[in-house]
């Protein structure tokens, strides 16, 4: 199953959907995520400007370019999270939906976010900022 599949069959859309709209009744603002081309743009979804819906204007390119930016970010913490935790690197062994796979994700993020808070990390070097506080962040 591709990614896209997973998206559209899992609850997580729901679920973040209705966080959504909580939020908003709460006064606070609607977050979207940003995705590949390959997805669709919707309420919830930000998708990232290509040619299949016209031609690709010049303010377009630099919203790419911007969010490319926090989108390569992202795929740094990902890269963390699965070198430091081997199991979730074993493709042929974990199957959706027959391994427990979101919640070896969970504790794999936050074993990750604890070690980012003892030795930070490749963000805290990159942006110049300090790591989290450990007892601050298992206070949360």
């Amino acid at each position: 199953m591709t990614d896209v599949g997973v998206w559209r069959d899992c609850h997580t859309r729901h679920m973040l959907n209705r966080l959504m709209q909580a939020r908003q009744a709460a006064g606070k603002p609607y977050l979207q995520l940003y995705a590949d081309k390959i997805y669709n743009s919707s309420q919830l979804v930000v998708a990232a400007w290509s040619k299949r819906h016209g031609r690709v204007r010049d303010w377009m390119k630099v919203q790419n370019l911007i969010m490319s930016n926090i989108r390569v970010s992202v795929e740094w913490a990902f890269g963390h999270l699965v070198r430091k935790s081997a199991f979730l690197d074993w493709v042929r062994t974990l199957k959706v939906q027959a391994s427990p796979v979101p919640k070896y994700y969970i504790v794999a993020g936050l074993l990750s976010n604890i070690h980012k808070c003892m030795y930070g990390d490749i963000h805290t070097n990159y942006y110049n900022v300090m790591s989290p506080d450990f007892d601050e962040y298992m206070d949360q």
